[in-house]
């Protein structure tokens, strides 16, 4: 470990040497290669990679202007990490995304493409919810279906689907209407800590779940498109900054 600096979370874990030792290990048994997708867990919890200055008297600041001589390189990759290339981005918490319970409401054009990429970056759990059914207008846009998908329920389609990008996260799908079962969409969002508003229902829909996000005080990410407009909002849901209505 080059690692010298007392305050990086990661100076009291295994090196990556030591690591590839178990990761080869554990590849060399099998015909196929491992992705391990427990390793934030198991290998690197409370870790998050600080930005670190190469000193200006040392010999390698000296030797050139590159970034190699300028920043300390983040620790080696171990084979068999999906979450890697995020570890190694400065302040990046992969330990913290992988908490996350997300509740998408919506799952057309929106909703499918931000469950893919919730799923890829590993969160805790997907919580999906539509009443509607895929039609041959949603193969151009909807990412998850495909032709032979056409008159199924989107829910089922999406959570189908999802399966082949997914790597850890939990999906659960719900075919409800969420104007006459808001009672669920409340209680859904009780248990999650993020709510992504996919869903092109109205206004006063919207307007409703920014009240949600602030009563509960967990994030909210809306998103909308309309020809060739396109405009995605964030809301810390905190009861003292500013929502989506608020004046």
């Amino acid at each position: 470990n080059n690692n010298n600096n007392s305050n990086l979370k990661y100076s009291l874990l295994p090196t990556r040497s030591e690591l590839n030792i178990i990761s080869s290990q554990t590849i060399e048994s099998s015909s196929k290669s491992v992705v391990l997708t427990n390793l934030t867990n198991t290998n690197f919890s409370g870790y998050v990679r600080q930005e670190e200055n190469i000193p200006e008297n040392s010999d390698l600041y000296k030797a050139g202007v590159g970034i190699q001589n300028r920043k300390k390189p983040p620790l080696d990759e171990i084979k068999g990490d999906p979450f890697d290339r995020q570890r190694v981005i400065p302040g990046f918490d992969q330990g913290l995304i992988e908490k996350q319970t997300c509740l998408v409401l919506g799952s057309g054009g929106l909703g499918q493409n931000v469950a893919i990429n919730l799923a890829r970056l590993g969160v805790e759990r997907i919580i999906l919810i539509d009443h509607d059914t895929y039609d041959a207008s949603n193969l151009t846009r909807q990412c998850l279906g495909s032709m032979k998908d056409v008159g199924e329920k989107k829910v089922d389609v999406s959570r189908r689907n999802l399966e082949f990008h997914n790597i850890r996260s939990r999906i659960d799908s719900i075919d409800i209407n969420l104007l006459t079962n808001w009672d669920s969409v409340v209680g859904l969002a009780r248990k999650s800590t993020v709510i992504f508003n996919c869903a092109d229902i109205g206004v006063m829909f919207d307007y409703c779940v920014n009240s949600l996000s602030k009563e509960l005080s967990i994030p909210l990410v809306s998103g909308q498109s309309f020809g060739w407009k396109f405009m995605v909002e964030f809301y810390t849901g905190s009861p003292n900054k500013n929502c989506a209505f608020c004046q």
